[in-house]
Parts: C-alpha cells; structure tokens; sequence
C-alpha cells in the first residue's frame, strides 16, 4: 500500500525537509529499517509499497540551537492494504522545560560542565531523523531552559564534573 499527504510548519508553510517512517515498536516491532523521503516544494510527500502494519511517521525541522529542538510531528498510521492518502502532517513548536539544579554539598562548582537532556520515555516518538535531544542552557544560577520539546521526557544527567553529583532538578 501507499502512504501520502502533505506536512506543514507551524506557520502553514509546505515543509522542507525530510519525513521519516517505520514500524511502531508498539506494534511489537524490532528495529525496522527507517525510510526516509523528502517533502516536494509544495510539502507533499509518499511512502511506496509498505506491507500492512502499524507505522509511526515523523517529520521534523533542523535545531535552532543546542539548547533548541526543531519543530516536530509524529502521527500512527496503520497500513492494512488500502492506501492512506490524505494525511496532513503538521508540526508543533514544542513545549518548554525551566528548572533549577542542586548540587548535595553545598555551593555547585565554577562553571559547571553540566549537561542535562530531555530523552524520550517513548521509543516511538524518539527521532528517526538522528537529531540528539537538545542539551539544557544552564545559567549561573543553576536555572536552565530547554525549548521545543515534544512527547513525553525525563531529564537526564549526561554530564557532570568529577566528584560532583547532581542531587534535584526542580
């Protein structure tokens, strides 16, 4: 069967960029190979000759910055021999994540090299597009914002100076 429809930014604009589909670990799957496709200029898009089962497709924009993920859409599709040809794909900005870190044992070190991500809790909604979750813009202070983020998360703890543990996120 076909997959097709057309994906759109925020804004409204056609999407440029790339689409990506597999099968849905939710569906039982195992590392299924990833097909990718790009949109067309007026942000239509298909996926060609795909056996039934339960699809996850994603698309995404590229980082504003580190600390900024892209735009992101990701939808289930099953696939059951009858074409699926009118999708409409569009893309959110994301959430928003503030917080402050504490360090056990007083005053946190200078310039902490710390690193904190927001990794996805669903594999399914994890980017098939190779793009890391973004990294946390920690202040001096100990507060930190990490913008554009989709789908449910857990901050991690990627990164911490010797000796030194992280004891909250708040």
């Amino acid at each position: 069967a076909r997959i097709a429809g057309i994906a759109r930014t925020t804004d409204g604009a056609p999407l440029q960029g790339q689409l990506s589909l597999t099968q849905s670990y939710r569906s039982g799957a195992l590392a299924t190979a990833v097909l990718k496709t790009q949109a067309n200029e007026d942000g239509s898009f298909e996926f060609v000759r795909l056996t039934p089962g339960e699809y996850v497709l994603q698309a995404a924009t590229g980082r504003a910055n580190v600390s900024t993920e892209g735009e992101f859409a990701a939808m289930f599709v099953t696939v059951d021999g009858v074409e699926v040809t009118d999708l409409a794909v569009k893309l959110s900005h994301g959430s928003t994540i503030e917080g402050r870190l504490t360090f056990d044992g007083g005053d946190p070190p200078e310039d902490p090299d710390v690193h904190i991500s927001p990794v996805p809790v669903d594999p399914d909604l994890a980017s098939l597009t190779d793009n890391a979750p973004a990294r946390a813009d920690i202040h001096d202070d100990g507060t930190f914002e990490i913008d554009g983020i989709s789908g449910p998360r857990r901050l991690q703890l990627t990164q911490a100076p010797e000796h030194w543990m992280l004891k909250a996120i708040q």
